[in-house]
């Protein structure tokens, strides 16, 4: 009974007239009910002739089951209730028209009534088949979600998703939590939303949960939808962005449709993706009409204020019409003079010519040509137009999007020389040609790679269109901004107006950082530029720009620097200042720096953060004062953790016990046990110290961690929590006594080659072990951004 309790599916089979079955050799098929979701599975005995001697074994089987991998156990029951012929399979694989058996018994053995098998004339057997995984026709195993898990009442490791009309779903527990910050850690179970069923399915909420679970199911697009939005209602962040990446393969093409699913579920590349076939205003604004803009994220906004950008036409400040005399004479030369032009990018000697070349089809022809000796990459527009000397047009020729790398140009149209030289054409004008320009350099890409709009230069169409923002220096120096987007991130600049005049004691070079922070650029400073940057952000009220440096200053500085907490309180950066006053450990260095600071011009928010150090560094509560215990690591990630906290009293019993199932850590924070009067403590007749010691009891689990990306990994360098009575990891050890530990069921899914029985297993020395780890995390259903060379590493 003990035995076969452990499995999903499991019972007593009682075979009468058992002796009757074997001479008539049709034995009946006894029904034993649902597994994989299948009805229609059944127990019968088979006879079987071979050797010396007639055997019959106990079958297991269902007629339409896919193939599966499945445990299972046969025990054949004497009549005095002790087994005989037990058979256990811990892993077997079973094709689509397979069964499984049991032990074969000889039938004379079994008939003898002495041997005390048959009771009564019935021969009763005992089974329990357990179906972990089934194979898709496409050759992807998927979990069975189905049924209960093997020892499933001995083992706190399922987590159980219900709903009133569909059967429940069971699912691992620990990767459930992983991938959910949602759902509540302290609970097994949850009812899935009857809108999400009547709506997507029953068989779609299934395929959310095995993608969860690391499967890598091949969908259609319709499918990934759904499974996106499934995903985001349940809070697991990495199926979404495997979602994503799917739907961004397959639908290379625009459909407005998906812009809602792509701002509900967060998908911001997906947003992007789809953003960047959009073509004409027309298109966006009708896109931006059916949108809820006031319920969209930060990051799904700052996507469609860069397109809103890149789609408007900039101005096209740099043009002009230069006259080439002796056109001719120049051609036979090949000498045409470089015809100064202005200024663009704030770059100065920008240059128009006419250039020949042979290059083209074979023959001689000439082109116009704008360049600038010194330029950096850029990204421009640029126009050309061969004027005739009855004024028409020809050759026109308009680039709306064209890279320049450093020292290189852009031309017009290339013309056949001798057509341009006959003129019987009307190229020529006394022997000059004259050609339209117009020069518009949008953007550009620094040392670092990292490219950056032009604000020196006014827009595309500047004249006619009210979509740029000036801010004037003292010298004259303008900066060309949008509008919308500075008063987007600015509520305290004036609406109506379309300038600024920036206060002499700012740098303009730090303030054309600031402008390109403030459009989205991510640049990247030394942590003085960041600081000059937050206090010009802060002055025009460009908070969105005061948070980014905010966190680029507690990246870089993680020391404390007690100069720093005026830029923290004045810019009104709280993280800033909290990411300060938490490494202050003395009340002498808190008292030294408060009385530096304008403590009545300090925020709220400031002050709250500021009186919370006080009270930790005094550790008073109420009308005593406190001690409590804390445990940290200086240099942690962001981590999910166990943990608890136990005083022992001199006579062993504990005091103040505190423990946390499930704890989130950031980067620069511990946890703490309750809090404990100090008066309470040092009573001897209360009995917490011995010999003046006072003892705790601690213990912690790391679960997982969060990388900079953001993505959460399993913590496979430390033993589980209850390993020494759960039977539910697997250890892969590496010759310098280094082991990954990991989960038994899932790396036994995924891998037909690993023997079944064992719970262990050596790591050939030709891996690398940080390779290792990326493969296992894989497997466990993160979805790790890697290079290609990791990529192909971890395919070996």
């Amino acid at each position: 009974m003990e035995q076969r309790s452990k499995y999903s599916l499991n019972g007593v089979y009682r075979c009468e007239n058992f002796a009757q079955y074997v001479v008539n050799n049709d034995f009946p098929r006894f029904p034993i009910g649902f597994a994989l979701g299948l009805d229609g599975w059944y127990i019968k005995f088979r006879r079987n002739v071979y050797g010396d001697g007639e055997w019959v074994y106990p079958f297991i089987y269902c007629q339409n089951h896919p193939k599966v991998q499945i445990r299972v156990c046969f025990n054949i029951l004497k009549n005095d209730g002790s087994p005989a012929f037990e058979r256990q399979f811990d892993c077997l694989y079973l094709e689509s028209d397979e069964g499984c058996c049991g032990e074969y018994t000889n039938i004379e053995a079994l008939l003898d009534e002495k041997n005390g098998y048959l009771d009564e004339g019935a021969l009763t057997i005992e089974y329990g088949l357990q179906v972990e995984s089934e194979q898709r026709e496409d050759g992807i195993w998927m979990f069975n979600f189905h049924d209960k898990f093997f020892e499933w009442q001995t083992k706190d490791h399922m987590f159980e998703f219900t709903s009133r009309h569909e059967s429940t779903v069971y699912s691992h527990k620990q990767i459930i939590k992983l991938h959910s910050t949602i759902i509540d850690a302290s609970k097994n179970s949850v009812q899935i939303p009857s809108f999400l069923l009547n709506f997507f399915g029953y068989k779609a909420f299934l395929m959310c949960v095995q993608i969860t679970h690391g499967v890598r199911l091949q969908m259609d697009a319709i499918d990934y939808r759904n499974v996106a939005r499934i995903a985001f209602h349940f809070g697991f962040s990495n199926t979404v962005r495997y979602c994503e990446r799917q739907l961004i393969a397959m639908e290379p093409n625009l459909k407005t449709n998906l812009f809602k699913l792509a701002i509900k579920c967060n998908m911001r590349s997906y947003l992007v993706h789809l953003l960047k076939q959009i073509k004409t205003k027309e298109q966006l604004v009708n896109i931006l009409s059916i949108l809820d803009l006031e319920k969209m994220s930060s990051e799904s906004m700052k996507a469609i204020v860069t397109k809103i950008f890149f789609i408007v036409k900039y101005t096209d400040l740099l043009n002009g019409v230069y006259r080439c005399e002796n056109f001719a004479q120049h051609v036979e030369n090949n000498d045409c003079p470089e015809f100064p032009i202005g200024s663009a990018l704030g770059l100065n000697e920008w240059y128009i010519d006419f250039r020949a070349s042979d290059e083209i089809d074979g023959e001689w022809a000439v082109f116009p040509f704008i360049s600038q000796h010194n330029h950096p990459k850029i990204q421009a527009r640029a126009y050309f137009n061969i004027i005739k000397k009855d004024g028409s047009s020809s050759f026109v020729k308009e680039l709306k999007c064209v890279y320049m790398r450093p020292m290189r140009g852009c031309i017009g149209k290339c013309m056949d020389i001798d057509l341009l030289l006959n003129e019987e054409n009307g190229y020529l004008d006394d022997g000059a040609l004259t050609v339209e320009y117009g020069l518009q350099v949008v953007a550009e890409e620094g040392e670092d790679e990292i490219w950056k709009f032009n604000f020196h230069d006014k827009f595309f169409e500047w004249q006619t269109k009210d979509y740029m923002f000036e801010f004037t220096f003292r010298r004259r120096r303008t900066v060309f901004c949008h509008k919308q987007i500075i008063k987007l991130h600015s509520p305290t600049l004036d609406g109506n107006k379309d300038s600024m005049r920036v206060p002499t004691f700012f740098d303009s070079n730090t303030f054309f950082m600031c402008a390109q922070i403030t459009h989205g650029v991510r640049l990247q400073m030394n942590t003085i530029d960041y600081r000059n940057v937050a206090r010009v952000a802060f002055h025009f009220g460009f908070s969105n720009t005061v948070r980014y440096c905010e966190r680029q200053l507690i990246a870089m500085e993680p020391n404390l620097k007690t100069n720093l907490f005026k830029l923290a309180v004045k810019c009104n950066m709280r993280c800033y200042l909290v990411h300060q006053l938490k490494q202050i450990k003395t009340k002498e260095q808190l008292v030294n720096i408060l009385s530096i600071l304008d403590l009545e011009k300090m925020s709220s928010e400031s002050m709250k953060a500021i009186v919370t150090k006080i009270f930790l560094l005094r550790n008073v509560y109420g009308d005593g004062e406190w001690v409590y215990p804390f445990i940290y690591c200086q240099n942690h990630p962001k981590v999910q953790i166990r943990v608890c906290f136990n005083i022992l009293k001199n006579d062993g019993s504990p005091a103040f016990e505190r423990q946390f199932d499930c704890l989130y850590l950031e980067s620069d924070e511990g946890c703490c046990g309750e809090y404990m009067n100090i008066g309470e403590l040092l009573d001897e007749k209360n009995g917490y110290l011995d010999g003046g010691a006072l003892t705790i009891e601690y213990g912690l689990q790391v679960e997982s961690e969060q990388r900079e990306d953001g993505i959460w990994k399993f913590n496979f360098h430390d033993k589980f929590f209850e390993w020494q009575t759960k039977d539910y990891m697997f250890e892969f050890t590496f010759r310098r006594r280094r082991t990954v530990f990991c989960h038994k069921q899932i790396i036994k899914l995924h891998s037909t080659t690993i023997d079944a029985n064992k719970n262990s297993m050596r790591v050939p020395t030709f891996f690398d072990s940080n390779t290792f780890f990326m493969c296992a995390q894989i497997t466990h259903g993160v979805r790790l951004q890697m290079n290609t060379i990791d990529y192909r590493s971890c395919d070996v």
